[in-house]
């Protein structure tokens, strides 16, 4: 449409107004006279262009490129028709998915006021489009929670020089390229505006996910633990599944949110010394692993329960679980590769210093009694009066030592150790049989046989505050074993029994358990070995007469063997040893004889017979003597000088009448 106005001196002014840009044909007539017609005036119609306005923010839009593909396209065979691309327009509450770094674009249709898409560009500086970080959805961005991101989007115009042209890359005329650089994961807001004015479907929603796997970027959660302000080794305990989480990431360090990659885990024994590889068997050279028992399933545990060495379990959210149960205590190295294998998973992501592979220790599970084996000497004999020893090995399920105290699972759970007091203790070695256990009474402090040995501030005064226990005495070395110290008096055969509470109320002998064992009588004392026969008191000149002594130890314990030199002899209390002539031979210095009968040099030698000792080859002994000489005789029994049965009721010597 368009006005005329006569200005009066054969001039007029034309006038149009339009609203659509675009190509036009401007037509201009002149009513004719003659025929009251209109006329084209010379040159009518003319060709006129009406180009767009400037840029409106209030009426550009945005949208972008929905590209389609044959499988995407529902009805397609393979020669699809369907459109390569169709247009998807943007705005709040419309959500475009992208790729982190993949450089993904949407377009701006820069309109003027009256909604005509601009033909020419040139205006790039003016537009101001950022994607501002919001938070995660589902599983992306989620370790980016909390974080301040905002990221600046490049514009560039794209379009054609008017409305028929297109690019290259299929863009029309007025057309905006807008280009998403984000490379961190998760929910943005992107916020576009032209000249400081918003555009009109501003503040549409981006979801940035993450980027194809790179496995050079997967990284795992298994945290040192921190001993005494030094990293140590992550410690488990035998038998009970350890996990720890692996992290699928793309080339930015993005999480994945989905699964499908293909982890492998190798685990093996390590030499601390040397850092290297190693084979840890068990004690029956077993391989070092163990099923999990039944009652742990997929469901409630969140790894496959038939995996018997390690095992990956693809939790379908990028996140992977290691599973690991080694049974035989010791060092291990764990590593985890990607790709087929070839490609080793670091800690933290092989950016870091982290130590790779992984190193954990395994340590022993609460004990088994009937695999707790026992050693030494004391276990099969021990003398009478003798402190007897042997060792108890505290070993777990497995066979595995215990190389610390009483097993806590609460303690060892939180810091890999124990905390509690031995697992063995008096109570838990018993004798049957003659058992003597000697008393264990007050004492000066560090001194006495039956004392520990005080320091000052354990004395009370005097006395020593702290007496020694009781036999059987269990020591605990706070590294699995376990000294035992006995004393028994009375010898015998006995039954050495280890045994401990297993469960709730039942009881469990320690391998081998119990041990016969016999208790053999001590060195042979004199005072109390036992004499008997009427021949100590008297008998007849003439007579062989047999005397019996019995070789006892210092409890009275009746000994096993001979050997011991026994001799007796009987001297007169008035005749004397003659010389061959009618007389006495005198007593001189040094004569064994004068001196047991209390002669002094000089006087008579007393007659002296001796008894012949038979050695029965156990504990007995038979002395047997012929006196001629009737009268009294003082009989000695005596173990080398010492006389026999001086703390029995029939002590020698004897008063013996012939």
């Amino acid at each position: 449409g368009g006005g005329v106005v006569d200005l009066g001196d054969g001039l007029y002014d034309l006038t149009y107004l339009s609203t659509q840009a675009g190509a036009y044909l401007l037509s201009i007539a002149v009513t004719s006279p003659a025929t009251g017609l209109p006329v084209s005036v010379p040159g009518s119609p003319f060709s006129v262009y009406v180009d767009t306005g400037a840029i409106s923010a209030a009426h550009s839009v945005a949208f972008y490129r929905n590209f389609t593909t044959p499988l995407q396209c529902e009805g397609c065979a393979a020669n699809c028709s369907c459109p390569p691309w169709s247009p998807a327009v943007l705005g709040p509450g419309l959500t475009h998915e992208v790729v982190a770094g993949g450089m993904f674009t949407f377009v701006v249709l820069a309109k003027d006021r009256f909604g005509n898409p601009r033909t020419t560009g040139g205006h790039d500086a003016l537009f101001l489009v950022n994607m501002t970080f919001e938070s995660s959805f589902g599983a992306v961005g989620i370790e980016h929670d909390g974080m301040d991101i905002t990221v600046p989007c490049p514009v560039a115009y794209r379009g054609g020089a008017n409305a028929s042209n297109a690019s290259a890359e299929g863009l029309h005329s007025g057309e905006y390229v807008v280009t998403y650089p984000a490379t961190v994961s998760g929910r943005y807001t992107l916020h576009a505006s032209f000249g400081g004015a918003p555009l009109s479907n501003s503040g549409h929603t981006v979801d940035v996910y993450p980027a194809a796997p790179e496995s050079r970027m997967f990284s795992s959660v298994f945290p040192p633990v921190a001993l005494l302000g030094e990293v140590g080794y992550r410690v488990t305990t035998a038998g009970s599944p350890s996990t720890f989480s692996v992290f699928a990431r793309d080339r930015f360090g993005n999480r994945r949110s989905v699964g499908g990659d293909f982890l492998t885990v190798d685990v093996g024994g390590m030499d601390p010394e040397t850092n290297t590889w190693i084979n840890l068997t068990g004690a029956t050279e077993s391989p070092a692993w163990f099923k999990y028992p039944a009652s742990w399933t997929a469901g409630s545990s969140g790894y496959d329960p038939a995996c018997d060495v390690a095992c990956v379990s693809d939790r379908s959210d990028g996140s992977y679980t290691v599973v690991l149960r080694p049974s035989v205590s010791g060092m291990y190295r764990v590593a985890v590769r990607a790709n087929n294998g070839t490609e080793l998973i670091c800690q933290g992501g092989c950016g870091d210093a982290v130590p790779h592979p992984y190193n954990i220790t395994t340590v022993a599970t609460e004990i088994f009694p009937p695999f707790c084996d026992s050693n030494g000497d004391g276990l099969t004999a021990a003398f009478a009066g003798v402190l007897a020893t042997f060792q108890i090995q505290a070993r777990d399920a497995y066979g595995n030592k215990r190389l610390t105290d009483r097993f806590d699972p609460v303690m060892s759970a939180l810091e890999g150790r124990t905390v509690l007091n031995g697992e063995f203790g008096s109570s838990t070695v018993t004798f049957r049989g003659g058992f003597i256990n000697p008393d264990a009474g007050a004492c000066q402090c560090t001194l006495g046989t039956n004392c520990v040995n005080c320091e000052t501030s354990q004395c009370g005064g005097e006395v020593c505050g702290r007496t020694e226990p009781g036999y059987p005495r269990v020591i605990n070395t706070h590294r699995g074993l376990y000294h035992v110290q006995y004393l028994i008096t009375q010898a015998g055969s006995y039954t050495l029994q280890i045994k401990k509470p297993f469960g709730v109320d039942e009881e469990r002998y320690t391998k081998d358990a119990p041990f016969p064992f016999t208790l053999t009588a001590g060195p042979t004392d004199p005072e109390k070995c036992t004499s008997s026969g009427d021949g100590l008191y008297r008998s007849v000149a003439g007579d062989v007469t047999t005397v019996v002594v019995q070789a006892r130890d210092k409890f009275g314990n009746l000994r096993e063997v001979g050997g011991d030199p026994i001799n007796a002899l009987a001297q007169h209390s008035e005749a004397c040893q003659g010389d061959g002539a009618g007389g006495c031979l005198p007593c001189e210095s040094g004569d064994v004889e004068c001196a047991w009968a209390g002669r002094a040099d000089g006087e008579h030698k007393p007659l002296t017979v001796y008894a012949n000792v038979e050695d029965k080859g156990n504990n007995d002994y038979h002395l047997i003597y012929t006196i001629t000489v009737s009268g009294f005789y003082s009989y000695s029994l005596r173990l080398n000088s010492t006389h026999i049965g001086g703390k029995t009721i029939t002590p020698s010597p004897f008063p013996l009448q012939i």
